[in-house]
């Protein structure tokens, strides 16, 4: 690979993370991870917005910078995308493969809305009964309102 195209993967990789909600420092250590398994000193800023990646291989220098907004959460996605980091740095994914990779696991669709809106309704429910509500019908309140809220969520996002 180019150094172009390997600080392109390391640019797709880091922008699959951001988006899908990863935490800063663990993008910023999968990212020189990554780099490392790619022979680039690689170096990510995150800004409001967009995603900076400055990247080295001895002499040559490149600075990239890829739009890059937060659209929501997706653990599947983030899990895909670090086990794919660690394969690559393992010897067990090819470089010339990875950007398949990572354009399929963009591609996956978000879990489905009736499995989104269970774990939200449980979520709030159990919420409540840890910050002390004692009353069944509070519970099912809160339930209910969690269900409709994500369904709300899901409904007026695209």
């Amino acid at each position: 690979m180019t150094f172009e195209e390997r600080s392109n993967l390391v640019l797709a990789f880091a922008r699959t993370l951001y988006v899908n909600g990863q935490s800063t420092d663990q993008i910023l250590f999968a990212t020189e991870q990554l780099g490392d398994a790619l022979g680039l000193r690689a170096r990510i800023m995150p800004r409001w917005g967009e995603l900076q990646l400055q990247a080295e291989d001895g002499d040559i220098k490149r600075v990239s910078v890829v739009t890059a907004d937060l659209a929501g959460v997706d653990m599947d996605r983030i899990a895909c995308a670090m086990r794919a980091i660690d394969d690559l740095g393992a010897g067990l994914l090819a470089p010339a493969s990875a950007m398949e990779v990572i354009g399929a696991m963009s591609d996956r669709p978000p879990a489905p809305t009736w499995v989104f809106t269970l774990a939200a309704a449980a979520g709030v429910a159990a919420l409540g009964v840890i910050f002390g509500v004692q009353h069944l019908p509070a519970v099912l309140l809160i339930f209910v309102s969690g269900a409709i809220g994500a369904i709300l969520r899901r409904g007026l996002t695209p």
